[in-house]
């Protein structure tokens, strides 16, 4: 995948997190992935993708769900709920930073790029 793939990609999970269409702990784990490949990995705006996963790889996600005990996941759906009501805030204030990050780049490209360059701002 090209790093303006993997940007949009970043854009569009912050953008699902935002709008509520998928989870706190889903959406952290797919842009911890997907920032690891990208320049931002290192800053603030995803250690706290990062962080969330690290505190959340024990918990059933996803397909994984499948194969965990009925019990069991009724208990760990409750820590699920508490722990992301717990990083929220600080989840959604990352999408924005996030977002806003790419768009002030994307921006910046436009105005700087050369003639016949790119002009989708992640080449």
């Amino acid at each position: 995948m090209e790093t303006s793939e993997i940007r949009q990609e970043m854009i569009a999970v912050a953008e699902q997190m935002l709008a509520g269409k998928i989870g706190i702990l889903i959406g952290s784990r797919q842009l911890a992935v997907l920032g690891s490949h990208t320049e931002l990995y290192h800053t603030e705006i995803f250690r706290v993708f990062i962080g969330i996963d690290s505190q959340t790889d024990d918990l059933p996600l996803g397909p994984s769900r499948a194969y965990w005990n009925e019990a069991v996941l009724k208990a760990k759906d409750q820590e699920i709920a508490a722990y992301e009501a717990s990083v929220k805030e600080a989840a959604l204030k990352a999408c924005l930073q996030l977002i806003n990050s790419y768009k002030i780049q994307n921006a910046e490209c436009l105005t700087t790029a050369e003639p016949g360059a790119a002009q989708d701002g992640f080449r």
